[in-house]
């Protein structure tokens, strides 16, 4: 884990949003793949999201949703998965996700993991994570 990456707090069949902001800053097209795998015992599917990059300044928020398998549980913080980023065939991130933790019953949870990806001769990569209380979420929803 990198130091002073977010914690996730998930509850099991609860939708986690994930947006992939892409920072791009190139003169040519390029074709972006990114990739999320996750641990089997999570239950949870592979995600891929594909674009086209146009040019300079073309930032995209690519979307997809995540959520654990009924029944997964597990004790303190586990690993969630590894993300890969690839752009015009070539591997541009490969790095693990944020760790993650099964949230209390009675306490906060992450309503997104965010993914801010800069694309430029200088790639950077960091994950954003929001939490909020379960009651919040519910009401945002039914609004």
């Amino acid at each position: 884990m990198v130091p002073g990456q977010p914690i996730l707090k998930l509850i099991p069949n609860y939708d986690l949003l994930v947006l992939i902001w892409v920072d791009y800053r190139r003169a040519s097209r390029t074709d972006l793949q990114v990739k999320l795998d996750f641990p089997g015992d999570l239950k949870v599917k592979s995600r891929i999201v594909r674009t086209r990059l146009n040019g300079l300044d073309d930032d995209r928020i690519l979307t997809t949703h995540v959520q654990l398998g009924y029944g997964v549980a597990w004790d303190g913080q586990a690993n969630l998965g590894v993300l890969t980023a690839i752009a015009n065939g070539s591997v541009l991130f490969w790095t693990d996700l944020p760790k993650a933790e099964i949230a209390k019953p009675d306490g906060r949870i992450s309503s997104y993991l965010g993914v801010h990806m800069k694309v430029d001769n200088n790639p950077e990569i960091r994950f954003i994570v929001e939490d909020k209380n379960l009651d919040e979420l519910s009401s945002e929803s039914s609004q």
